[in-house]
């Protein structure tokens, strides 16, 4: 999950801006953080807020450091996920894409896995940069939000990648005998229960120690906190955006109840529920009173 703590004890937001099925955008305002390698069933843009700053990543075999100006993007397909750390802070809109989605806007639908998105670090795209900061309009409106105009921005996206980054795919990267993206799927949408682990590991044909070295190798985690992971992800959508009761966001996301959520909650973002959707509304206003161009000083 995200460091949600800097080096002054304050908390990091991890807003989630629009979320479907095909695509969800999250938003990342705060102070210095590290994303450990947690998935990549999806191509991932990230959109830069503000005015230069470091930015390192790992995985795969490779490594790279920079600083991302205004105007640049990152283009990263799906695959093997990488570390992240943000060394002074990250303030950077990230958009996740199926591989689906933009196949379906290259016309080739019937075969999404086999084509992909090429990797960029650092690449000057003013389309995908101008898409991003529509996308933070929609996000910081007052109101509902306009879906439709979301799912218009997206699908221009997607369209746009299809277009002029897309490249034939590489062989699936597999855990045992099943790809690693549909395990992860899996994972994200499981329980945390005593049987998770020793179910896929047989699904995989391995062992449940090598499954669990060979997930952890390929993640950087192990199942139980991808999974716990993705459950308080799931959370923080429905306090923030949906505004949820705590008790029911509970129940909805598989913990046992209010406490128990509390307590997870708190251990791995940095606050309590109440706390997160108080600073949820008040980094939307930032954003919406500041600019989305001035955040460099907000933690």
């Amino acid at each position: 999950m995200f460091r949600s703590l800097d080096a002054r004890a304050k908390p990091v937001a991890t807003l989630r801006a629009f979320r479907a099925v095909d695509y969800s955008a999250l938003l990342q305002v705060g102070g210095a953080m590290c994303l450990p390698r947690l998935y990549n069933a999806f191509h991932v843009i990230g959109v830069p807020l503000s005015a230069g700053y470091p930015i390192a990543r790992s995985g795969d075999g490779h490594q790279w450091t920079g600083r991302l100006a205004l105007g640049d993007v990152s283009l990263y397909p799906a695959g093997p996920g990488e570390r992240i750390v943000w060394p002074e802070g990250a303030v950077c809109l990230y958009i996740h894409l199926t591989p689906a989605f933009v196949a379906r806007h290259a016309g080739i639908a019937a075969k999404p896995d086999a084509v992909t998105i090429a990797r960029h670090h650092r690449v000057h795209d003013p389309v995908v940069y101008d898409i991003g900061h529509a996308l933070i309009a929609l996000l910081t409106a007052r109101g509902d939000r306009p879906v439709r105009r979301a799912d218009a921005l997206m699908s221009a996206l997607a369209a746009h990648l299809a277009r002029y980054y897309l490249l034939p795919s590489s062989p699936a990267v597999m855990l045992g005998c099943r790809p690693l993206a549909d395990v992860l799927a899996e994972v994200r949408v499981g329980d945390t229960g005593a049987g998770m682990v020793p179910d896929l590991a047989r699904s995989c044909g391995l062992t449940r120690a090598h499954f669990t070295r060979r997930f952890r190798l390929l993640t950087g985690a192990s199942p139980h906190a991808l999974s716990l992971g993705s459950r308080v992800e799931r959370a923080k959508d429905l306090l923030a955006v949906r505004r949820r009761a705590i008790a029911e966001v509970a129940h909805d996301t598989g913990f046992s109840d209010q406490s128990h959520l509390s307590h997870v909650f708190r251990r791995l973002v940095g606050m309590t529920p109440a706390g997160f959707r108080a600073f949820h509304a008040q980094t939307l206003e930032a954003l919406a009173t500041r600019g989305s161009t001035n955040l460099q000083d907000h933690s």
